[in-house]
């Protein structure tokens, strides 16, 4: 049986766990998607120095 919890956020309301897993994934997520740029960026200038 899963008990609902809640827990108040920064201002005083009630998050649920389930919604705050959610916003944690998705932060996670476009967290790996810059990284993922950030390395393609940095790999385009590496190969734009290597050229020179």
């Amino acid at each position: 049986m899963i008990r609902e919890s809640r827990d108040y956020d920064s201002q005083g309301f009630y998050v649920d766990r389930l919604t705050l897993m959610r916003h944690c994934s998705e932060l996670a997520d476009d967290y790996s998607k810059a990284a993922d740029k950030a390395e393609e960026l940095a790999q385009i200038h590496r190969g734009r120095q290597a050229a020179q």
